[in-house]
C-alpha cells in the first residue's frame, strides 16, 4: 500500500511490525553522544582554520548565560519544528516529551518514509539556515555565542542523522510511527528485523 497523502491515521491492513529504532537502548545512546562530540569537533576545528571570531566582547557570566538560555531555547524551538513538520503534513496535533536530558516530539501517526524523513530533518536544515544567516550579519561580539547555538544545531541533531540512517535501510513502503521515544517500523514485507 503506497500513501499519497504521507500519512495513514490507521494502520492499514496487511502491515506488521518490521523493525523498533530506539534511541535511548544504550548501545544506540553512546553512539549518539560519540557523533555529538565528534560532530562538534569537526565544526569548532573548521571554525579555528578560518579564523572565526571564537571569543565574545561581553563578560565570561554573561557570555555564558545569554548562550545556556539560547542553547536551552534552541532545543525547544527544534522539538517544535519536529511538531510543526508533523501538523502540517497529518494534521494531526504532536505530543512534547520531557525525560530529561532529552526533549522529544511523536504523534499518534503513521508517516510515510519521505514524510518520516522530512520530519526528522526539518530542524537541523531549517534552524541550519537561519544561524548560517545569522552568522554573516551579526555583529561580531555576537559571533561566538551564535556559532555555539549553531554547533549545538548541528551536533544536537545526532539522534536525527541516526534515524535517517536507519531509515533510508528499511523498505520503502514502510509506515513509521513515533511515540516520542521509540519509532516503530511497519511494513507489508514479511521478514522482520530489529
Amino acid at each position: 500500500m503506497k500513501s499519497n497523502k504521507g500519512f495513514e491515521t490507521v494502520l492499514p491492513i496487511g502491515y506488521k511490525q518490521y523493525s523498533t529504532i530506539n534511541l535511548s537502548d544504550r548501545k544506540t545512546a553512546i553512539k549518539i553522544q560519540y557523533a555529538f562530540v565528534g560532530i562538534a569537533f569537526v565544526i569548532f576545528m573548521i571554525a579555528r582554520l578560518f579564523n572565526f571570531p571564537l571569543t565574545s566582547s561581553y563578560s565570561g557570566w554573561l557570555t555564558a548565560l545569554i548562550t545556556v538560555s539560547l542553547c536551552f531555547s534552541y532545543m525547544f524551538l527544534h522539538e517544535l519544528t519536529h511538531g510543526l513538520f508533523i501538523q502540517l503534513i497529518s494534521h494531526e496535533k504532536p505530543k512534547y516529551n520531557l525525560s530529561f536530558p532529552y526533549l522529544t516530539t511523536g504523534a499518534n501517526v503513521y508517516l510515510t518514509r519521505t514524510s518520516f524523513i522530512i520530519v526528522c530533518l526539518a530542524p537541523v536544515v531549517l534552524w541550519g539556515l537561519i544561524l548560517i544567516a545569522a552568522l554573516v550579519v551579526i555583529p561580531e561580539a555576537w559571533f561566538f555565542i551564535v556559532f555555539i547555538v549553531l554547533i549545538v544545531n548541528f551536533a544536537g541533531s545526532a539522534g536525527d542523522y541516526f534515524q535517517f540512517i536507519k531509515v533510508l535501510k528499511i523498505p520503502k513502503d514502510s509506515l513509521l510511527k513515533d511515540d516520542g521515544h521509540i519509532t516503530v517500523v511497519y511494513s507489508e514485507k514479511i521478514q522482520s528485523k530489529s
